[in-house]
């Protein structure tokens, strides 16, 4: 589940999540370039791109979420279509 921990308390509170990727190592030395100076671009293009990659909304149909890497989608759980939003900062 994403906002939750994993005993089901402590739920993220009015937040939006934008760009999920789930990486299968350390990637502290690469974050300039996976968050691109605040500019989004293509994950799969990293020299150590992640094993999901999740746009959150851009080209989603509700409630699935793709895995634009692997083969993993999610189910919005608990939310309507119009929580995808396409106005992001």
């Amino acid at each position: 589940l994403i906002g939750r921990n994993g005993t089901g308390s402590n739920h993220l509170r009015d937040c939006l999540v934008d760009e999920l990727a789930i990486f299968d190592s350390d990637q502290s030395a690469n974050i300039s370039d996976i968050y691109n100076s605040g500019v989004t671009h293509d994950l799969e293009l990293l020299a150590n791109p992640p094993m999901h990659w999740y746009r959150m909304g851009d080209g989603d149909t509700f409630p699935t979420l793709q895995d634009n890497i692997g083969s993993t989608d999610m189910t919005m759980y608990n939310m309507t279509v119009a929580d995808i939003v396409s106005d992001v900062p």
